[in-house]
């Protein structure tokens, strides 16, 4: 059953994205989208089945971008984010300028794994929640 819309009710168009990763090694960058129109990501979710440990020296950065500026992050170094708990959902970090998180036309959402030291991430999936604006 469909409700009446009122005159000042404001519908965006929704959309998800989501990205799978296999298990990673080293440095990896993954373009998602170059933005059709103006968008918003809104929520930005990671799961690891197998789980990744904080470490101080062998970590992963799980970062998304607008172009190359990061805009949300997840990181397993110790005293950063912390540990991937296995099956758990995590939320990336916002920054402090939430208009970062907003893709004006023809940028570039990019996804970048960036390793520092010598683990493995594990597979797992990235999903990010995205208004049009």
């Amino acid at each position: 059953m469909s409700h009446p819309k009122r005159p000042n009710q404001f519908e965006q168009d929704r959309f998800v994205l989501a990205f799978e990763n296999g298990s990673l090694t080293a440095d990896t960058d993954a373009p998602l989208m170059e933005a059709s129109r103006r968008f918003r990501i809104n929520k930005a979710k990671y799961i690891n089945p197998t789980g990744l440990a904080e470490d101080p020296a062998d970590y992963f950065d799980i970062q998304v971008k607008n172009e190359a500026l990061v805009i949300l992050n997840w990181s397993t170094q110790t005293g950063e984010e912390g540990t991937l708990a296995a099956g758990t959902w995590v939320t990336l970090s916002d920054p402090d300028d939430t208009t970062r998180l907003v893709f004006e036309s023809g940028e570039e959402l990019s996804l970048t794994f960036d390793e520092t030291g010598d683990t493995t991430l594990p597979a797992g999936r990235l999903v990010l929640e995205c208004s049009y604006l």
